[in-house]
């Protein structure tokens, strides 16, 4: 914008009178303006659970590289039962079809996880309680518009418990699920099973079968269906690389400090670059970091995510497979208030901004995808929030 505009404009804003003009013969001149950052939340805040009564939880969602996306959460019916549910919407953020019973039936079935290929075909898994004290894994194919590809399949259904599962999908369709292995009482493993994307299974994989407790997985996959899996042991981080074969192709301790470093996170972008996101906790203080993987295995050096007086924990992170920026979410806790933020980063994992997607808000998951570079938000509620009484699901998109 021209100087002189920009500066009587001010002057007329702030004294409320008329400037006088500058002389005809005076040379307009033109200055760069400060470089102004846009808001990357975009919308209004969105309900994403169609049926209000009862308390929905668990909120995670999946992002197609065409731009669709899917929400899925469990929804509450009593201390004994409680389903799947799923929301579908289109690339402009908007509901499309109406809310999915995905698992149903007299049991608890609880901790969803989902994922997507490129045309938005998706899979959810889940862990089903089949006594107090055995819980398996089960999941579901649908296509693109909500229906269903065949039945309900039984990921894992051993004597033992099978639970927190995880979920990556390649572009197409061929899929893998994670999830923690109780052997005994003080011995933890994560397993790992190779899908196609029709449902057959194509291997099983011990990922992390020691005599220790290892646990809490998560899993991401590039395009190509290479795939990574984060996991916890002895309060450390770990991350364990994998052709789309299934043949591990590194392993890497990514925090292995004498902190408390747990609920590990991770994405991985085209190209195979692995990032993962974690809690740290540094003295009573929670904080929240990361660290990358590159295609051969080289480390990066840990950048700091969020670290400041509240608590921050519970990351999940979603990077841009083709530009290589990322977003991590996080609940954030300071005193008797508890939010959800969200981090944007370049990348060169520096950090663009950080925005408070909502205050009376936990447990965030975050996916990101599109030619639009658009990203989902979603937690759960505290208690009442507009028109769920009792706790609900939410979604807030955004723009990387």
């Amino acid at each position: 914008m021209f100087s002189l505009f920009r500066r009587t404009f001010r002057q007329w804003a702030r004294s409320g009178t008329k400037p006088v003009a500058r002389p005809r013969n005076c040379p307009l001149q033109c200055e760069a303006l400060e470089d102004r950052l846009l808001p990357s939340l975009t919308g209004a805040e969105i309900l994403v659970n169609a049926k209000v009564a009862g308390v929905q939880k668990e909120a995670v969602s999946a992002t197609s590289s065409n731009g669709s996306s899917v929400v899925v959460w469990t929804d509450v019916l009593s201390a004994k039962d409680s389903d799947i549910k799923a929301q579908r919407f289109d690339a402009n953020g908007n509901k499309v079809g109406a809310e999915i019973a995905v698992a149903t039936g007299r049991t608890i079935q609880h901790d969803p996880q989902v994922s997507m290929d490129a045309l938005g075909n998706f899979v959810v898994i889940w862990t089903s309680d089949w006594s107090s004290t055995d819980f398996d894994i089960h999941g579901q194919r649908f296509a693109a518009n909500g229906s269903r590809f065949g039945t309900e399949f039984t990921v894992a259904s051993s004597p033992k418990s099978e639970f927190d599962p995880g979920v990556a999908m390649a572009a197409n369709g061929d899929f893998v699920v994670t999830y923690t292995l109780q052997f005994n009482s003080t011995d933890r493993d994560v397993k790992a099973v190779q899908y196609r994307a029709n449902g057959a299974v194509v291997r099983l994989i011990d990922v992390a079968t020691s005599t220790r407790v290892e646990e809490q997985a998560s899993v991401a996959a590039a395009a190509d269906g290479r795939f990574a899996v984060a996991y916890q042991s002895d309060n450390n981080v770990y991350v364990a690389r994998y052709t789309a074969a299934g043949v591990r192709s590194g392993l890497s301790t990514v925090a292995g400090t004498a902190a408390v470093e747990r609920e590990a996170d991770v994405a991985m972008d085209n190209t195979g670059n692995v990032l993962v996101v974690w809690q740290q906790q540094t003295g009573s203080s929670w904080d929240v970091v990361g660290r990358s993987i590159s295609t051969t295995g080289a480390l990066g050096s840990v950048f700091t995510v969020a670290a400041t007086a509240a608590q921050e924990t519970l990351p999940s992170i979603a990077v841009d497979p083709s530009t290589g920026k990322f977003a991590v979410a996080y609940q954030s806790q300071s005193g008797t208030t508890t939010s959800v933020n969200v981090t944007e980063f370049s990348a060169a994992r520096t950090i663009v901004r950080t925005s408070v997607v909502g205050t009376g808000l936990a447990d965030p998951f975050l996916s990101l995808g599109g030619t639009a570079h658009r990203f989902l938000v979603v937690s759960q509620s505290i208690g009442k929030r507009g028109a769920d009484a009792d706790g609900g699901v939410f979604a807030r998109f955004g723009t990387i």
